[in-house]
């Protein structure tokens, strides 16, 4: 669905609806898996970004729920919802 963020993630879009996060994001890093000194990727991607929010549709207290979301290089992608 489409995405995007809004607010510096005090709200996000996805799949038409707004989501109000609750507190505050906590960022975390993946190393990418690429050897860049052989020239298999940029030295600047090095790391992936995410943040881990917890946000309820239309800003619902009782239904928060935790995403993962993944800083690309053109925007931020909704990467995982904990069920």
């Amino acid at each position: 669905g489409a995405f995007a963020l809004v607010y510096w993630l005090l709200s996000f879009w996805w799949e038409r609806f707004a989501y109000v996060v609750h507190g505050l994001p906590q960022a975390f890093y993946r190393r990418v898996q690429q050897r860049w000194w052989a020239g298999e990727g940029d030295p600047s991607r090095l790391d992936t970004e995410f943040w881990r929010v917890s946000a309820s549709r239309d800003g619902h207290d009782g239904e928060e729920c935790l995403y993962d979301l993944r800083r690309d290089p053109d925007g931020w992608r909704l990467v995982l919802r904990w069920e």
